[in-house]
């Protein structure tokens, strides 16, 4: 393959690998979709708690390998770069996440409330890279966005670009306002969550688009994500 697609490559499967929560469509986890916790797909006591992580990790691996290549390329503009290096901790913050999970599926049993999981360190790890992942995720997306809107790109990549921001936005709006609030029934909190994670993964294929786009010769190539 060469350098040119596999940065691009690399994003997609990222992508695909991050949106592995649709597997439990079925419900197979007994997880409430439109309540729980993505995280608790990848709980300890979940019959493929470790498929969930080992797909989380394998995203974080792919999306960290895509922004080193494209990090070794001359970038164009701050929003460029700051979009790329947000993308870096998104992956790392990923990987960690994947590695201390939650100890239990809260909507699948009740005695494993927020305030029993919580108090492990553990938890609060998975809830920290949970969070840094999140605002890594939009702020790089912001960055994508604004790179786009300085040069004279194509509409479709200003839709695309633009559309990640909007839905990311507003589901982290969205799930915020249900943990604040400890609305996670009435606010639907596990919806809000996923399409958290559409808005992500949306965001990784305009990436994968973008560096395949500004990996074109520089006579013609346009500034892209970032």
């Amino acid at each position: 393959m060469s350098a040119r697609l596999l940065p691009a490559a690399l994003l997609v499967a990222g992508a695909l690998a991050y949106s592995s929560w649709v597997l439990d469509i079925g419900l197979v986890s007994g997880v409430d979709p439109l309540r729980g916790y993505v995280s608790e797909l990848g709980a300890r006591d979940r019959p493929l708690g470790a498929l969930y992580r080992t797909a989380d990790l394998i995203a974080a691996l792919l999306v960290a390998s895509a922004g080193a290549v494209v990090l070794k390329r001359p970038l164009h503009g701050r929003w460029q770069l700051f979009g790329w290096v947000a993308l870096m901790v998104f992956a790392v913050a990923t990987f960690l996440d994947s590695r201390w999970p939650m100890a239990c599926a809260p909507s699948v049993h009740p005695g494993c409330d927020a305030g029993s999981a919580g108090s492990s360190m553990s938890e609060t790890l998975h809830a920290v890279f949970s969070s840094v992942a999140s605002t890594a995720a939009l702020f790089a997306a912001a960055c994508c966005w604004l790179a786009i809107r300085r040069i004279d790109a194509p509409q479709w990549r200003r839709l695309l670009s633009g559309g990640s921001v909007v839905v990311l936005v507003t589901a982290t709006a969205w799930t915020l306002a249900a943990i604040a609030l400890r609305e996670q029934h009435v606010l639907y909190l596990g919806l809000a969550q996923r399409a958290q994670l559409i808005g992500t993964s949306a965001w990784l294929i305009v990436a994968a688009l973008d560096a395949l786009w500004s990996a074109r010769p520089a006579t013609s190539a346009a500034v892209g994500v970032k």
